[in-house]
């Protein structure tokens, strides 16, 4: 009963349970916690895209490259199979060297498709996409995964781990 604050108000197919909620909140707590959480969500996406026949990026904005990036430096470049947007561009472009194509045609690939944005509605709209081209299957960037890769991406640089959000 004390874990109903921890509940997720938004309703949707994939509802998480409120005991993995409050552990997520505790495991925010402190530095270490959020470094061995930012290890355990790399390690997670690094292994989502090894593991699968491709990835497609759905989403070609700051945070699909950021992950772009991320599994470059991890030797998994040849795993993208594309960027994703959800219109069809007005012409043939690549982003870092991968194509960008729309959506419709990207499922086309049967890679594994990960939605690459964090806006919340941006979000809502790509999954509403995903389901009318009946795409069940696919992963959700949350905060957490922007957070760790961020932070990945700033100590590669030399910029520092320790920023505010």
């Amino acid at each position: 009963k004390y874990l109903d604050e921890f509940k997720i108000q938004r309703q949707s197919r994939d509802m998480e349970d409120p005991f993995q909620t409050l552990l997520l909140k505790a495991m925010e707590v402190g530095k270490y916690g959020r470094e061995v959480n930012e290890n355990v969500i790399l390690c997670g996406l690094e292994k989502i895209a090894a593991d699968s026949d491709g990835v497609i990026l759905y989403g070609a904005g700051n945070v699909g490259r950021l992950l772009f990036r991320f599994l470059d430096e991890k030797g998994l470049r040849g795993k993208i199979l594309c960027y994703a947007v959800s219109k069809k561009p007005e012409e043939e472009r690549t982003i870092d060297g991968i194509l960008v194509l729309p959506i419709k045609e990207a499922i086309r690939l049967s890679g594994h498709v990960i939605l690459s944005v964090t806006d919340s509605r941006a979000q809502r709209e790509m999954e509403r996409r995903l389901e009318e081209l009946g795409v069940e299957q696919y992963e959700l960037f949350d905060r957490y995964m922007y957070r760790a890769l961020r932070h990945y991406a700033q100590r590669a640089e030399g910029t520092g781990d320790d920023v505010h959000e």
